[in-house]
This record gives C-alpha cells, structure tokens and sequence, in this order.
C-alpha cells in the first residue's frame, strides 16, 4: 500500500462537521474542488503505543477524472467516464504511521489526497497490568511480608522484560518506588517517563503451628521492647 506520514498531532477534530462534510476548498485544475473531511477511529494496544505502530486503512474521496484531467468535457460533449462532474470517486489503501507515545484519543491529521481531509483518532487499549498517566506507568507489586520486613528483591514486569525490584527493609505498604525511564516514551522525543510500583505487602492466608509460636515470640519481644522503651 501507499505509505504516508502524518502531518500533526493535536486536538484536529473540533470545529469540523459531521462525517463526510464537504466544503469549498480553493480552485485546481480550471474548475472548482473540493475537500472530503474524513473521521476514522483505530486502536491500539499498549505495547503498540510504547513501540509505535502502523495501520493500513481505506479512504473513499474524489479525485480528478483521469479521462477528462478534471475538466469534465472531452471535446465538446461531457466526459462518458465522470458525466461532467471532473470527478470520480477512488478508494485507496493507505499504511498510517503511528508514532511512539501516543496517548489514548490521540489525534493525528492527514492529506492523503488534494481532496482529502483524514482526521484519525487512536484509542490506546487497556491494559491488564499498568494504568498510564501521561508518560508515566503504575502498578501494582505484590510483595511477601517478609521480604517488606527485611528487604529484598522482587521479580516485576517493564515494557521491555523483567527486572528486579529492590525492596528496602521496613516497606509499609503502599509505598510507591519510581524507577526512572522504565514508562512510556514522550511523544516527540525527550526520553521516557517513569514506572511506579505500588507495593501491596501479601500476608499469608494461613501459618503451621511452628509458624505460630515464633510469632508469639516476636510479639513478646516487641512487647517487652516496648516496656523498656517507655521506662
């Protein structure tokens, strides 16, 4: 298919009519064109969005009659082909470029044709794992209490493969670490936002009797603990 690039990103849809709006346009040819606004929406998964992707779409739009060159008379009678009108309407196949970063209902404009105004929207999917605000990414890390307790590592998803999450000793949680450039990348440059990971501490749903007694034991050395710090 025919590759073309996008022009501009932004807010492009308001102030435009309904879908199809046809309007006046200026003058090509000796006669007078016009300009179909198109709208079309596509999605996108997360992981498209992080990498850039593309989309192959049709666009339906006039174009000049190709046996009259627009004219709409061949001689002195009306072109056969466009019975007069300079036009013929023509679907083309078109691979969209969507760039690294783009947001959900992100925009991008196009002119694939003199004739064709293409406004597209971009809906970022949702995804299981993170919630994306601006360039940055959350999620939420389940982390053994021990491991919240004493410190330690995690094992967590990025965009990119897994890494390992350093869990300073004492964690409360809730507790949200940042790793710096492990988000999404800004749209048109300037590096990568960050990954946030939400620690949720896991406490175990059931213990052995063994378990239960050093517990006991490490709630009666906090008590006394506690005894000797308030004498």
């Amino acid at each position: 298919g025919e590759r073309i690039k996008f022009e501009d990103l932004g807010d492009q849809f308001r102030g435009f009519g309904p879908f199809n709006d046809m309007f006046n346009f200026g003058r090509r040819g000796g006669h007078a064109s016009r300009v179909q606004a198109q709208r079309i929406e596509v999605q996108i998964s997360l992981q498209e969005a992080y990498l850039g992707t593309t989309r192959m779409i049709s666009v339906q739009g006039p174009e000049d009659c190709e046996s009259c060159g627009g004219g709409g008379r061949r001689g002195s009678a009306s072109c056969a082909v466009c019975r007069g009108s300079g036009t013929q309407v023509r679907n083309r196949r078109l691979e969209v470029k969507i760039p690294a970063g783009i947001d959900d209902s992100g925009r991008i404009k196009l002119r694939p044709t003199d004739n064709v105004d293409l406004f597209i929207k971009v809906r970022v999917c949702r995804n299981g794992i993170f919630q994306r605000t601006g360039s940055d990414l959350c999620m939420d890390v389940g982390v053994p209490y021990l491991t919240a307790i004493l410190g330690g590592e995690v094992e967590i998803r990025t965009m990119t493969g897994n890494i390992l999450l350093k869990i300073p000793a004492g964690t409360q949680n809730g507790t949200a670490i940042r790793i710096a450039n492990k988000g999404m990348p800004r749209l048109g440059g300037g590096g990568y936002g960050a990954l946030v990971s939400n620690v949720r501490v896991m406490l175990p749903e059931s213990i052995t009797q063994h378990e239960k007694e050093i517990f006991e034991q490490l709630r009666k050395l906090g008590t006394s603990a506690a005894g000797e710090s308030v004498g």
